[in-house]
């Protein structure tokens, strides 16, 4: 399936972007997100909204904890 194919290489990309420094790191990952959304890869409602919690907390903590 080309989708996840097209995913890796957004989250291999932005992950790159995000080493290298080259642009800002918040930049890059609403960047990655933003083409995950473009390409198909995954749907609004899925990427935004978990129907047990609503908020997948662990998304939450990685993303503090990287910035």
């Amino acid at each position: 399936d080309w989708h996840s194919w097209a995913a890796i290489a957004v989250f291999v990309g932005a992950y790159a972007l995000i080493i290298s420094e080259k642009i800002h790191r918040v930049a890059a990952a609403l960047g990655g997100a933003a083409l995950m959304l473009a390409i198909g890869a995954t749907d609004d409602e899925s990427a935004f909204y978990s129907e047990h919690s609503g908020v997948d907390w662990n998304v939450i903590f990685l993303l503090m904890g990287m910035m």
